[in-house]
């Protein structure tokens, strides 16, 4: 065999090794990442605080899985927050919009920001609201999947007239309710679940 042929067996050799000997030192890791994978704050859930606001939202991922947008549609605003007197009235509060990101392991922070609505088009009020979500695996005296159930703590802060998200912080709410000022009883997210409709067969 001529020494060049040697010299290229030997290579192609020598790079299999080198490869089996990497997914070796991987095989391991990987493993393990699987055997500790968490739950995802990821999907479409259902969310309620009681009598004063219920929605339908959408938690998508952004540059990473650990952090992204969420859109709100409410399905219940109550009066008690359209309306304070003395302070704001409006007739409805658009969509809420806003971020999250994970910051442990089942426990994320988040804010979202909405706008009450009169009958122009300009905000009557602003609202922004922050808190910390964390993934729970006991509903009452009820276990619960913790990947599918969800308890957030929560500030409702409002503006006057129409504020930017960026210009808020520099602003002094002039009202603000928290989970704890409203029977110390944090709101609750539910994963919608995966529902395949079977189309009805005509005769």
């Amino acid at each position: 065999m001529k020494p060049n042929k040697i010299c290229k067996k030997s290579f192609i050799m020598a790079m299999a090794l080198a490869a089996v000997f990497a997914l070796a030192a991987v095989w391991p890791c990987a493993s393990s990442a699987a055997g500790s994978a968490e739950c995802s704050l990821i999907g479409t859930w259902y969310g309620d605080t009681g009598y004063s606001l219920k929605w339908l939202g959408v938690q998508t991922a952004g540059s990473t899985l650990t952090k992204g947008e969420m859109v709100l549609d409410w399905v219940r605003v109550s009066p008690s927050l359209l309306s304070v007197e003395g302070l704001y009235s409006a007739a409805s509060l658009t969509g809420g919009r806003g971020v999250w990101e994970k910051i442990a392991k089942g426990e994320y922070k988040y804010t979202w920001y909405a706008y009450g609505m009169g009958t122009g088009p300009t905000p009557i009020y602003s609202v922004r609201v922050g808190g910390i979500a964390r993934n729970t695996n006991m509903i009452g005296d009820v276990s619960v999947n913790p990947c599918d159930y969800i308890l957030i703590d929560f500030t409702y802060e409002v503006f006057n007239g129409f504020v930017l998200p960026q210009d808020m912080s520099g602003e002094t709410p002039v009202a603000t309710i928290t989970s704890t000022s409203v029977g110390n009883s944090p709101g609750i997210e539910i994963r919608v679940p995966l529902t395949v409709v079977t189309p009805e067969v005509l005769p």
